[in-house]
């Protein structure tokens, strides 16, 4: 899967356009995205792990991977794992939303989702939820279908002329 600036990039509701602000929501499901830290080993043995930001989410693990060859330095390792994302469906685009602690819409009744533009939906997502979630626009096709199982891997090298190793965890 080629993904590409246009078909997934992160929300921004002031620089939206009109379809997105009119597309209805018509379906919702769970999604699986990609994810990405990066730690090392920071000062007599205390382990550091590092936020890399919106960058570090992508629906193709490839993509992260590649990203992850190009930050490598001596004594950094990263972990990839497949995260859950709540899929907002609109007939051309998708909100995808990525909680890395908790789920973004715990307690929320889905009854009041019916009926909901993109962008309305958007602005509550932005206005109603803690920083930690991350909401991304993507072309409708885009989004992957959860499917189990949700692995981690951990990174491993053989040196630095040597692409990185993935380990499975889970």
């Amino acid at each position: 899967m080629a993904v590409t600036l246009a078909s997934w990039r992160r929300l921004n509701l002031s620089n939206e356009d009109d379809q997105f602000r009119n597309e209805r929501a018509i379906a919702c499901f769970l999604g699986k995205n990609h994810h990405y830290s990066k730690g090392r080993n920071a000062y007599w043995g205390i382990w550091t792990e590092e936020y890399v930001g919106d960058s570090s989410f992508s629906p193709d693990m490839e993509v992260l991977r590649e990203s992850i060859e190009g930050q490598r330095t001596q004594g950094s390792t990263f972990t990839l794992s497949d995260v859950p994302a709540l899929v907002l469906w609109g007939k051309k685009q998708a909100l995808v939303i990525c909680h890395l602690r908790q789920p973004p819409f715990e307690g929320m009744d889905p009854r009041k989702l019916r009926g909901k533009s993109l962008r309305e939906l958007a602005t509550s997502i932005e206005n109603g939820v803690p920083a930690t979630v991350t909401t991304f626009v993507a072309a409708q096709d885009l989004p992957l279908l959860a499917a189990l199982p949700f692995r981690t891997f951990k990174s491993r090298s053989e040196g630095a002329a040597r692409q990185l190793l993935w380990d499975q965890e889970r």
